[in-house]
């Protein structure tokens, strides 16, 4: 007799601070597990939701806000959170304010996410601020300036919390 053996995965959420990241992971696993405020770096260590399903469990970890350049104690310690974070998930979900008011910034995780070879998928959040020839210009934008074909979803959790979760 063959047991049903239930999938175990890790998870992160990543992105600049601000970028809807535990707002996400609140959404994704139905409760309030993470802080959400408007201030930056609100999240200070990783936050980590389980999502259950009759066949496979998610653990998503949203790490801190990815900090280009740290400064002083505190920051070095989010980075290195952040890294940590990253080291030990199987797959990334990275998120980009659809705005794109911090793409250089996004780049840098990007890249950083690349000559570490890990898996991830791009969320470009807050899409409920874009109308769809935006949408269009976004997704032409990254395809350009990453010159990747990685999965990329639009999702706004505010106003379509079930739509982002379904769309993850």
């Amino acid at each position: 007799m063959e047991k049903n053996r239930r999938k175990v995965g890790y998870v992160s959420i990543l992105g600049l601070p601000n970028s809807g990241n535990s707002t996400l992971l609140n959404s994704l696993v139905g409760e309030k597990v993470a802080a959400v405020t408007d201030k930056p770096q609100t999240t200070r260590q990783r936050a980590t939701g389980i999502y259950n399903d009759e066949n496979f469990q998610i653990a998503f970890v949203d790490a801190p806000g990815f900090l280009l350049s740290p400064r002083g104690k505190m920051n070095e310690f989010l980075r290195k959170e952040f890294e940590s974070v990253v080291k030990e998930s199987d797959h990334h979900l990275l998120m980009l304010d659809a705005q794109l008011s911090r793409l250089g910034e996004f780049l840098e995780i990007f890249k950083l996410l690349g000559s570490w070879k890990k898996k991830f998928s791009l969320i470009i959040s807050k899409a409920d601020t874009v109308d769809s020839f935006e949408r269009a210009n976004i997704i032409m934008t990254l395809r350009e300036i990453t010159n990747v074909e990685v999965p990329l979803t639009f999702i706004s959790v505010k106003s379509a919390p079930e739509e982002a979760k379904a769309s993850v």
